[in-house]
């Protein structure tokens, strides 16, 4: 995998944006693809990766990208910024590679921060970092993270984007 890394300030806040090629063989044909990712100060986007294992996919999600938020870690503490640190995986369980859409974060029903993701090819996923600026857990900790939120990634399923946390503080 070869891959650049830019940094620069926008807006007053300090950008690094990551372009990798990644060739990978999938049922016997060669393909490139090209990953993007974005990280500023409140928000990081990990780079995608291969999910593990077969996948057997209906008829209509072969045909389309079908994007999930499979994972919400526990909340953690940053002590030094007074801030929560909320990751979330999310993947394409579909069978087509989904184009440029913007997964969210609400916490109490506010939206709270939005990281854009550059694609996300059929059967990968990626790690989605959110950094928010107070401690979620007040007393309970409740908030929920979508992908593709706008609807605008026509996919075989539109109700499984939405994954929800709760936790007793």
């Amino acid at each position: 995998m070869k891959s650049q890394t830019i940094k620069t300030v926008f807006s007053g806040m300090l950008l690094s944006l990551t372009l990798a090629s990644v060739a990978q063989a999938h049922e016997g044909f060669e393909t490139t693809t090209e990953v993007f990712s974005i990280e500023d100060r409140y928000s990081r986007l990990e780079p995608v990766r291969p999910i593990p294992g077969d996948r057997i996919l209906p008829p209509l999600c072969r045909a389309y990208p079908d994007l999930v938020v499979s994972n919400l870690l526990d909340p953690l503490y940053d002590h030094p910024t007074h801030s929560s640190i909320i990751k979330a995986v999310v993947k394409n369980q579909g069978g087509k590679a989904a184009a440029t859409f913007v997964v969210r974060l609400v916490v109490d029903g506010s939206t709270i921060r939005e990281v854009v993701v550059h694609g996300l090819g059929a059967g990968m996923q990626t790690m989605v970092t959110f950094t928010v600026p107070f401690w979620v857990y007040n007393p309970d900790a409740q908030y929920e993270v979508k992908a593709d939120y706008s609807n605008r990634i026509k996919e075989c399923n539109e109700k499984n984007n939405v994954k929800a946390f709760f936790g007793l503080g």
